[in-house]
């Protein structure tokens, strides 16, 4: 009896072993790897509720649509842009194949944006997410906008600042924070909203633009 249950126990544990592990463990060379644009076209909540909710992207690579299940994230709002990177061996794939940066929202050229001011609310030093506050036409707009790190890495991210936000004119919930650009007497929105186009200030990765338009 012994010997049956021991059996058993090996042998499940060498079924996980092999359908739950992970796809390779030998690391993928850096090469391999392009960058290019994710939409998200839906939130998703497959039983009415938050559980097993998950939001849907898609990318193209040359003119071959993907489609990406994100995170749990209601507050990126729909038609929100970031980047993606995938393998190019394959750019179908999970885990560790394709990686859906979501603190790295962007605005392509092209799309009609404008500026505005933000304040920050609710920012904790512990979190991966700070939100803010901006009003366009008389409207009020709070935005949660998710960072790489903790934010007690960003010490000007505290309650209260102002900074310059980009956001879309088609949808003004759509828009992106510059932690680089606080407020300042005096200051000036850019002539032509398109300095920062696809770079945030806290990354610099090289975009390969999907020859899709979206």
């Amino acid at each position: 009896m012994i010997g049956l249950l021991l059996l058993v126990f090996f042998t499940q544990s060498a079924f996980v072993s092999i359908f739950f592990s992970p796809i390779s463990s030998i690391p993928i060379p850096p090469e391999r790897f392009r960058t290019t644009v994710a939409t998200k076209m839906s939130h998703e909540t497959p039983y009415g509720g938050s559980y097993a909710s998950y939001d849907l992207y898609i990318y193209y690579v040359g003119n071959k649509r993907y489609d990406y299940t994100g995170p749990n994230l209601p507050f990126i709002p729909k038609g929100e842009k970031c980047l993606l990177k995938y393998d190019t061996l394959y750019p179908n794939g999970d885990f560790e194949h394709v990686d859906l940066i979501t603190e790295h929202p962007v605005f392509l050229p092209g799309e009609n944006t404008k500026y505005t001011v933000g304040t920050l609310k609710k920012v904790h030093k512990n979190s991966f997410f700070f939100d803010y506050v901006y009003t366009i036409l008389g409207k009020e707009y709070i935005r949660t906008q998710d960072l790489a790190d903790r934010a007690i890495n960003h010490p000007q991210l505290v309650n209260g600042a102002e900074f310059l936000v980009e956001y879309w004119v088609n949808n003004p919930e759509r828009a992106i924070l510059y932690m680089d650009k606080p407020k300042k007497d005096g200051m000036s929105f850019p002539a032509a909203p398109d300095i920062h186009v696809l770079r945030p200030v806290w990354d610099t990765i090289p975009v390969i633009l999907p020859s899709h338009k979206f």
